[in-house]
């Protein structure tokens, strides 16, 4: 899969394909944002953005940065983007890239979009129509592989030990269609169907053991470690924002989804998960609010539904501690990956500010819990982090963070990394 990946990316690269009209084009607009930005202090410009949005947004090239699952490093690497025309008044595209790291991680992926525009807002929207955000309706099939050289695991629930650690590595295979429709300008609901191939391998140190010799001898402490079926997972949303322009200051997104295991059946489930964000625009420039002053408010609930004699395996768990395998940090002030259990609730309070150009102060504070059944869950077992640090903008988005957790009980815990390049707000991002 990753030669066919990176052959494909070769092919659409070839100077045939970069010698066009759409290139040239490409090439003039980064000539028209970055020149101009260089020589008027740049670092000085709330719309310093405007030269970095056609670098890792540009068509047909773009640059791809993204940091990895903790442990796996910065990936970089390139994408191929091309517009194409498919029915009448529809808005297509395809995506094809690839990222690499020198920890051997590596993800390639095909991604196709069929937009149409929605039909006009509600005359309940107020917003002003040179902000109103118009959604589209949105068919997206994908294939994405990814390959994970080292994670964390700990075992599960919150009386895991630290001194348990074991390392894995994991390989995924996903191949899908997702829908998006918006019903109303407030109001997504979508869907997702996907293959899923999934294989967990052996990682170990001079220190640290591998999951598979100090778990495989016992399974019901790493459900899933000792074969890994394919799968066919399922997934719906609904998804309301407010307002219907950015910056968004209410983003959730509350679904139900199913993974069907092909093999034993072992590990067919269901769950219930809620991801709440509320963004708090503090300060005002005038009649505007400061899109670099924002006090963030974020919950989770996760409840996994198994029935009789089936378990959640262990790599498909969300976890609490550091960032997680999608890079969305919960329980900051513990290791990445310190916690697992199939149900978990969290709640964050985060606060962004830019201080001078394009640095920025950040403070947090997380707590949370994870459990074996949803019963189990109580406010009084909560663990808890806080901690801060500095950050790195590009006009209204956070690009770069470097902060220390700590208060947990184990010491404190650091992150050093930068954010996906593309988005709106500096709100802690988030892969929902």
């Amino acid at each position: 899969m990753k030669r066919i990946v990176l052959f494909a990316l070769a092919a659409s690269l070839a100077p045939g394909a970069l010698a066009d009209d759409q290139l040239t084009k490409e090439v003039h607009t980064i000539e028209n944002y970055c020149k101009p930005a260089l020589q008027d202090k740049l670092l000085d410009r709330t719309q310093d953005g405007q030269c970095v949005q056609p670098i890792v947004n540009g068509d047909p090239l773009h640059f791809n940065a993204q940091m990895f699952a903790p442990g796996n490093g910065l990936g970089l690497g390139l994408g191929y983007k091309r517009l194409f025309t498919f029915g009448q008044g529809w808005q297509n595209n395809f995506d094809l890239g690839g990222m690499g790291s020198v920890q051997g991680a590596w993800e390639g992926s095909f991604v196709a979009q069929f937009n149409k525009e929605r039909p006009a807002p509600s005359i309940t929207d107020t917003t002003s129509p040179q902000h109103r955000i118009v959604e589209k309706f949105q068919i997206q099939p994908y294939v994405t592989a990814q390959q994970l050289t080292k994670l964390d695991y700990y075992g599960e629930g919150l009386q895991s030990s630290r001194s348990a650690v074991a390392l894995y590595t994991e390989r995924d295979i996903r191949v899908g269609v997702g829908v998006s429709v918006p019903l109303a300008w407030w109001l997504n609901v979508g869907a997702k169907a996907e293959a899923l191939w999934p294989s967990i391998g052996p990682a170990s140190t001079s220190t640290i053991p591998s999951v598979a010799d100090d778990y495989s001898g016992v399974s019901s402490l790493a459900p899933g470690i000792a074969s890994q079926p394919a799968f066919t997972h399922y997934q719906f949303y609904v998804r309301p924002h407010l307002p219907n322009d950015y910056p968004y200051r209410l983003i959730y997104k509350v679904g139900y989804e199913y993974y069907q295991d092909h093999g034993s059946g072992q590990y067919s489930f269901g769950r219930f998960r809620a991801d709440l964000l509320h963004n708090l625009y503090l300060e005002h420039a005038g009649k505007d609010v400061r899109r670099d002053s924002i006090l963030s408010v974020y919950a989770r609930l996760t409840l996994a539904q198994t029935s009789a004699g089936n378990t959640v395996p262990f790599y498909l768990q969300d976890t609490l501690g550091g960032t997680d395998i999608n890079g969305d940090p919960a329980l900051r002030g513990f290791a990445d990956y310190r916690f697992r259990a199939p149900d978990n609730m969290v709640f964050e309070v985060e606060f962004n500010r830019r201080i001078w150009k394009p640095l920025g102060i950040m403070v947090f504070y997380d707590t949370g819990q994870v459990v074996a059944q949803a019963s189990d869950l109580s406010f009084a077992r909560m663990r808890q982090s806080v901690g801060g640090g500095l950050t790195l903008w590009s006009a209204t988005k956070v690009v770069f963070r470097a902060y220390i957790g700590f208060g947990g009980g184990e010491g404190s815990h650091t992150f050093f990394g930068i954010l996906p390049l593309p988005g709106p707000v500096a709100a802690p991002y988030r892969t929902y």
